[in-house]
This record gives structure tokens, sequence and C-alpha cells, in this order.
């Protein structure tokens, strides 16, 4: 592969590219995954990683962040070494300093007794990372989320409407669509796996959310909350989570049979169905929840059942038409 630097629309001499791909080739994407592929396998093939049923979720991974799921000190260990192996045999490292580690249990259960290390330097372990754009909790706490997410959200609304955005200049209905398009995305970003959000923190976003359509509108700050959602036809963001939810268990359940995403949720419903264990948490829960709260609990059933499910204009419209008449 061979690349070379443009600067003022002249061109430098062609260099050759002895490691790492392109930055923004169309191709580069696919050269990193048949790279990666080799260790994604050696990953999945090992008896250490975390197990589901008959299922093996040792390491999943988007784009370069790769996490590693198992169940013992031991496990976590062996997977390490296979992707510090793999890196030495192909001479590209991993970045320590990025690397952390998290442990999920309850408070009563014992340390980690020997550190995890990679390239001989000790991984931290940690309470709390970010995966993906995604807060993990080691604790499932949720209000660090929350909270970060009300902050983007009305840092990016008002950096919106400083560029020019503002009701002075735009209809009020057309500055809604652009920041609803621009800043709810970035600020309610993975919302489909949020679960168990407390009554405060539901407040919270509620606060922030009918603050945007203040601003959005040039409202003094007293104006009757209510009103100024009605006034744009905003949903409440507690059902803007809800329809995020019930699309993205469309696209899973769209998806093929094959697929890994489809299999774990296939097995999750059928563990809450048959109430394999006392207390489930997590996606399936909740989705079951919602899907009882807007009368949409016969799609579920008819999907666990015989596998069939809308196409994705259809879900779309009966989601929309079940959340009005809800409300």
């Amino acid at each position: 592969m061979r690349s070379c630097v443009q600067f003022k629309g002249k061109c430098s001499k062609w260099f050759n590219l002895k490691r790492g791909v392109r930055q923004g080739g169309v191709l580069s994407a696919v050269f990193y995954l048949v790279f990666i592929n080799d260790l994604l396998r050696q990953l999945d093939e090992s008896p250490y990683g975390s197990m589901l049923f008959n299922l093996r979720v040792s390491s999943t991974v988007q784009a370069d962040d790769i996490a590693l799921i198992s169940t013992t000190s031991k496990g976590m260990k062996t997977l390490i070494d296979i992707c510090q192996t793999y890196s030495e045999n192909w001479g590209f490292r991993f970045s320590s300093a990025k690397s952390e580690v998290l442990k999920f249990c309850s408070s009563k259960c014992a340390t980690i007794s020997q550190p995890l290390k990679l390239y001989g330097a000790d991984i931290p372990v940690v309470t709390s990372t970010k995966h993906v754009g995604i807060i993990l909790n080691a604790e499932c706490k949720s209000m660090s989320r929350t909270l970060n997410a009300c902050r983007i959200l009305r840092a990016t609304a008002l950096s919106v409407m400083k560029s020019g955005i503002h009701p002075s200049f735009l209809n009020p209905l057309t500055c809604s669509k652009i920041v609803f398009q621009m800043c709810y995305p970035k600020a309610m970003f993975a919302c489909e796996l949020w679960y168990g959000l407390s009554n405060t923190e539901l407040t919270m976003l509620e606060r922030s959310h009918k603050y945007i359509c203040k601003i959005i509108q040039g409202l003094p700050a007293r104006t009757r909350s209510d009103k100024c959602t009605s006034l744009l036809g905003w949903l409440p963001v507690e059902c803007y989570i809800d329809k995020c939810k019930l699309q993205f268990f469309g696209r899973l359940c769209r998806m093929d049979n094959n697929l890994l995403p489809k299999r774990i949720l296939l097995l999750r419903l059928l563990e809450f169905r048959n109430k394999c264990v006392k207390k489930q948490d997590g996606f399936v829960p909740d989705l079951i929840r919602i899907a009882v709260k807007y009368d949409l609990i016969n799609f579920v059933e008819d999907f666990v059942k015989s596998g069939s499910f809308p196409s994705k204009a259809v879900w779309n419209r009966y989601i929309s038409t079940s959340i009005t008449v809800f409300l």
C-alpha cells in the first residue's frame, strides 16, 4: 500500500506504508477486520470466556475497541495473554494506559487476588469506564451517566443556538428539528441500553428536555413546562427513550438468525419467559415492561413463538401510534 501527502493542491512523492492503514481509506476498515479476525477467533475458541447457556461471549469488539469478558480472574488473565501473544507475533501493541478492569459483583465479593498485567504493567481496576461511548459502572449505578447526558444535552443545544440557529432568525419549528437531530442522538447515545432509571434520573432528564424546548422558542424561564413541549409536538423524554428501545428491539429481530446479538436476545427472552433466574436485569425486562405499557406485548410473544416480526416501516408505525394513544 502506498500513500502521499497533498498540500495546497500539490502531492509529495509516493511512499510505502509498512504498518497500519490509510486514515479514512475506503478499504481501511476491511483490511483491519482481516488483520484482527484471527485474534477474535482465538478468543472465541478459548474455554475461559464467559458463557451464556451454550453461547460463548468472550469478547465484544467495535472497531479497535475490544472488551474481554470472563467470570474468573484466571480466565481473564488467559484472555489477556492471548491478546498479548497475538500482538507480539504481528508487531503491534495494545495500549496499557487505555486498558482498564471492571469487576461486576456485589460489594461483598472478594477483590482480585493478583493484579492483571499487560506487557508486565498492572492494569488498573476501576469502578467506571467508557466503552465505545457508553459509560459502564461496575456497581450498575447510572446516576453519573444521567448527569453526563443532561450536561451534553444542554451544552450542545446552547452551542447550536449560538451558531445562529435561533428563534430570532428562524421559525421555532425549524430550530426544533435541527436541535433535535443534532443534539439528542449525541446526548442520549445508547439510551436503548439504559435500564432501571430512577424517578430522580427521569426528572433530571425531563428538566433538561423542557429547558431546551424553552430556549428554542425564546420563552421565559417561568413558562409552564407542559405547554412548551406541546407547542413543538415533542414527546416526553421517557417516551423518547422507550421509542429508541422499541426500535432497537426491531433491528435485533430483523437480524439474520446466525448473528450473535440475535441469538443472545432469544436466549434472554426465553430465560425471562421461563423464569430461569430469580431476578433478571438489563434490556429484556425493560423491553417487556415497555411493550406492556404501550400494548405491544403481542409482537414480542409472536417473535418468541414463531420468529415472525413486522418490517421496519410497519413496526415504526405501530410504535408511533401506540405512544400517541398512550399519551
